[in-house]
């Protein structure tokens, strides 16, 4: 079983607002993190990016990470 630092009844949001989150461009791409490790007692991260239409990641592998993704169109 897994225990979290927070009961259910006092988990509080950790997002940063637009205007005080890091956010960068890297080839062609926005990113702008909107809860990193810091915020999360290291357990995620988790970032909006703007990308070119047509553009994906090349093939890649996480040995220790796990990665989701949520398309926007």
């Amino acid at each position: 079983m897994t225990r979290f630092p927070h009961s259910a009844g006092t988990a509080r949001p950790y997002v940063w607002a637009p205007d005080q989150s890091p956010a960068y461009w890297n080839v062609g791409t926005y990113r702008r993190v909107l809860a990193d490790g810091s915020q999360t007692d290291g357990r995620s991260c988790t970032f909006e990016e703007l990308c070119p239409q047509g553009l994906v990641a090349p093939p890649h592998v996480h040995d220790k990470e796990q990665e989701a993704l949520h398309p926007r169109r």
